[in-house]
């Protein structure tokens, strides 16, 4: 892998210049830039402060140069760079300076695992560990929810048939029924959705021994302008005037 694509380097005459560039200006071997970048973090002005930085500087050279690339190909590439730096220190004999840079390393390498939103730098068991506790979470869900689902909705063994009439007889009452007021100008059954309704219908009635499709029942509801609740005309399917056999009568009527 030509890992010179994904980490800019110093070069001779470069009109931008910065101290995150990586190698020296002379006798630059492109095949030590996995070096020169690990090197570069020991400098005291790579640290905890300026660690997202050098890491950003990197991201967009790559970027630039390979506008295809990602940041999941580039993160990769970095966290094995580093992980090797750490590798490489811990082989060379026992000294102050290689266990501070082995420590300087391991911090960054904690930078970066705060950065992977791509799990690379877990290892598998605790991938698979955290995927099969998501799985078993959403199955309990999915349990859950059917359960629910179950129990709102009503067998239609269990449902009020409407045998001797249709559906747009008791559909009248609903409507009259969401004109009921308790005192005067307060209504007594308030309820914005209209769709409420329609599943009341749709979910608890049968029109003699058969289902009402609820997209059936909603359109005796839906009305265009919230304002005419009162005037069940301007709903999407009107009730005619002959499936009114009923009226609500209050007291004070």
């Amino acid at each position: 892998m030509d890992r010179e694509q994904y980490i800019q380097r110093w070069r001779l005459g470069s009109k931008k210049v910065s101290r995150y560039q990586v190698g020296p200006l002379f006798f630059y071997n492109k095949t030590n830039v996995g070096n020169y970048f690990v090197m570069k973090i020991f400098r005291p002005y790579i640290n905890k402060d300026t660690y997202n930085d050098f890491y950003r500087f990197h991201l967009n050279h790559y970027i630039k140069r390979n506008p295809l690339g990602t940041e999941k190909e580039f993160f990769e590439v970095i966290w094995e760079i580093v992980k090797e730096g750490i590798e490489n220190q811990r082989k060379l004999p026992y000294s102050t300076t290689a266990i501070k840079r082995k420590d300087k390393l391991a911090e960054f390498q904690q930078y970066l695992q705060s950065i992977d939103h791509w799990q690379n730098t877990k290892p598998i068991e605790d991938v698979l560990k955290e995927k099969n506790e998501k799985i078993e979470e959403l199955e309990a869900e999915i349990k859950k929810l059917k359960s629910e689902l179950k129990r709102l909705n009503t067998v239609d063994g269990a449902k009020i048939d409407i045998s001797n009439g249709s559906k747009e007889s008791v559909i009248s009452l609903f409507l009259q029924m969401q004109r009921l007021e308790y005192t005067k100008g307060k209504e007594l059954l308030i309820t914005k959705a209209q769709t409420t309704w329609a599943k009341i219908l749709s979910n608890h009635f049968l029109e003699k021994g058969k289902p009402i499709k609820y997209g059936t029942a909603l359109n005796y509801f839906q009305v265009e302008d919230k304002d005419q609740r009162k005037v069940p005309t301007k709903r999407k399917t009107e009730v005619d005037e002959k499936d009114y056999p009923y009226i609500i009568v209050t007291k004070d009527s």
